[in-house]
């Protein structure tokens, strides 16, 4: 399908010219497109999934990565149950970006996800030297517990 031939392109983009960051960062956009479109069966998911979090890792070990890297990895991991990995890289967001809301909303899912109260404790006393406004967006999942 249409999905495919899109994902073929950026993917033979992205080998072409693995060290070009705006080639990298269109197939990682393509790859979780793919697998948030529910068109593939578990089996052909675990094949995209090793793939998102191929170029995922490398889009995260570069300078700076845009702040939907971050996002997308925590979803993914999230979904393939490596929650050790989505800690590190909630973390790791909340260095990089304080100032983000989608930032909080993340940490504070994951937290609820993992019932880890301390670990929400702990995220919610770093918050109060963060730049980040919260809104309701953000502020419905600190009720939680």
């Amino acid at each position: 399908g249409k999905l495919q031939s899109s994902l073929s392109q950026k993917e033979e983009q992205f080998y072409a010219e693995p060290e070009n960051l705006s080639a990298a960062y269109a197939y990682e956009e393509e790859l979780y497109k793919v697998i948030k479109s529910n068109v593939y069966d578990s089996r052909n998911l675990k094949k995209y999934y090793a793939k998102y979090k191929s170029v995922s890792n490398q889009l995260l070990g570069a300078a700076l990565p845009e702040e939907l890297c971050y996002h997308n990895r925590i979803e993914i991991d999230v979904e393939t149950n490596d929650l050790e990995h989505a800690k590190e890289i909630c973390d790791a967001y909340a260095d990089a970006y304080p100032e983000s809301e989608e930032m909080v909303a993340d940490n504070l899912k994951l937290c609820i996800r993992l019932q880890d109260r301390k670990r929400m404790d702990n995220f919610l006393m770093r918050l109060k030297q963060m730049p980040v406004i919260l809104t309701a967006h953000s502020l419905q999942y600190v009720r939680f517990f």
